[in-house]
């Protein structure tokens, strides 16, 4: 392997160590005859890790195909098996296009046998220094009115769902206006209006269920494309509200497993905004919340990397703008 002998080389590794710096690995393209034949992804990862004796931050991998000349070219030189397959289901893999399909010309006075697969400098640079800035952001997000529509079409729902098994639009809409400002729990409203209205011909499990099974389709994409592009390590959501309700309604969406940390709480949020402001120092954290009461009892002492964005109609422009700043 090309990058062993320089973790071989005394101090190279203590300095590695000693480092703060995020560790990218990019695997290579294709196996050697003789040393790494029939190599997959994970032997490059786990045989790097033990030299270096510590874990990677990222690992790239190619995830284009070379042409069919550069592979019978390759093939040629070192046997069948050349290729290195990607077996990794690991959170730390970014997978981008990194190789040149440009096979290098030969010279007749030329005898040292030259690899046909190359990465792409140019690319290989591009997704480096764009990991370096966007691994420095992390991000920690709202859910109601900010991931998740809960306000326009959870709610819309909720009350088409009702009126079409006998409590009318009106009757519920008033109710929740009264009960809104407590942990809302969608099984006690729906509960407690079908025994005010003495409705006993469906259950509450029923229409719970006839709500709740669109709850994907009431993600915000914009910002779950955000939360792609950036990666689980640098996504965490703090939500309020009824424990239960807040995380069916995070698991329903499809999102929970794309975030670092899910945190619901009660009332204030400034617990969980400070901590993770102290436990990621180093990194540019943004806090997006539709609500600006969650940002008057922070701590900016304790918050000194925070920028606060709130989520109104310019909040995903303002996201984006603070995501790119140079």
């Amino acid at each position: 392997m090309q990058k062993m002998p320089n973790l071989i080389v005394n101090g190279f590794k203590e300095a590695i160590l000693a480092s703060k710096a995020k560790i990218i690995l990019p695997i290579n393209l294709t196996n050697k005859s003789g040393h790494t034949l029939h190599w997959k992804a994970s032997n490059y990862l786990k045989d790097i890790e033990s030299y270096l004796g510590k874990s990677v931050d990222t690992i790239l991998i190619n995830n284009e195909a070379p042409s069919y000349e550069q592979i019978e070219r390759y093939e040629l030189q070192e046997g069948d098996g050349v290729l290195i397959q990607d077996n990794l289901d690991d959170d730390r893999v970014v997978r981008k296009v990194l190789i040149s399909h440009l096979i290098p010309s030969t010279s007749s006075v030329d005898t040292v046998k030259r690899s046909f697969i190359r990465h792409d400098s140019l690319k290989l640079a591009d997704c480096v220094s764009s990991l370096i800035k966007e691994k420095n952001i992390k991000i920690i997000f709202d859910f109601d009115d900010v991931l998740f529509d809960n306000t326009k079409q959870l709610k819309q729902r909720m009350y088409s769902c009702l009126e079409n098994n006998g409590v009318p639009k009106d009757v519920a809409e008033k109710y929740y206006k009264e009960v809104r400002e407590a942990e809302f729990s969608l099984k006690d409203f729906i509960s407690k209006l079908l025994i005010k209205h003495s409705i006993s011909k469906v259950s509450q499990g029923d229409i719970y269920e006839e709500v709740m099974c669109k709850c994907k389709d009431f993600v915000n994409k914009d910002l779950l494309e955000i939360v792609n592009n950036l990666g689980k390590s640098n996504c965490y959501i703090v939500s309020n509200g009824e424990k239960d309700f807040q995380k069916d309604k995070i698991d329903r969406s499809g999102i929970y497993s794309l975030f670092s940390e899910v945190n619901i709480v009660p009332k204030s949020k400034k617990d969980n905004i400070e901590r993770i402001c102290i436990e990621n120092s180093d990194s540019q954290i943004i806090f997006i919340d539709d609500k600006s009461k969650f940002f008057d009892d922070l701590d900016m002492e304790k918050c000194k990397n925070l920028k606060t964005i709130l989520f109104d109609e310019n909040g995903l422009k303002n996201l984006i703008l603070e995501i790119n700043k140079p």
